[in-house]
């Protein structure tokens, strides 16, 4: 879905507020930004994470800002959606679009708890829907990096998102390694 807003798909973010094609969700206080080529399954993710407890900031489209030393996500204050009368309304974080479902209610499938209005991003995690690299050290320690955001460094990981693959789960124990200061695993 085209939100009609300025996208910034560059690595770097270079403006002072930019909107990045992405899903943010919250655990723990913990914001976990979804980033990856359309059809990667953000949304699919987002949604078996929401069954696992996760809150949802944003859907298709973040607003990200820096506040001190730390880098805040949101869902775009102008981006449209559609109401159930088929009028254009603002962006409403109550929705997820899941691909072949359309919109659903995010509140009244999983409850008031599960909607979030802002969270600082503590990791990116980014879909990929091809196999990665084969190199020995992405095999055995995985695809991590160091990215930058506002000029915030923050920790990525990619993930194949293949149909065989547990990615919620993947993406749930990237944040649990990673909220126990055991990620990355050093070589």
């Amino acid at each position: 879905m085209s939100t009609g807003l300025p996208v910034d798909n560059t690595p770097v973010a270079t403006s002072n507020t930019p909107v990045i094609p992405g899903v943010l969700l919250t655990s723990a206080g913990r914001g976990v930004l979804l980033t990856g080529p359309s059809g990667s399954g953000k949304s699919d993710c987002a949604l078996a994470l929401l069954a696992r407890g996760y809150a949802l900031v944003a859907d298709d489209a973040v607003h990200l800002e820096r506040c001190g030393d730390r880098l805040i996500g949101r869902a775009p204050p102008t981006a449209p959606a559609v109401s159930q009368s088929g009028c254009a309304t603002m962006h409403s974080v109550q929705r997820l679009h899941i691909r072949d479902l359309g919109f659903i209610d995010v509140g009244a499938c999983f409850g008031r708890g599960a909607i979030a209005e802002s969270a600082a991003i503590a990791l990116e995690v980014v879909l990929q829907p091809e196999r990665g690299e084969t190199h020995p050290d992405s095999t055995l320690y995985g695809r991590h990096q160091l990215g930058n955001r506002l000029g915030i460094e923050v920790p990525q990981y990619t993930i194949t998102a293949a149909p065989q693959r547990p990615v919620a789960a993947l993406i749930e124990l990237v944040c649990t390694l990673y909220k126990e200061h055991a990620w990355p695993p050093s070589g």
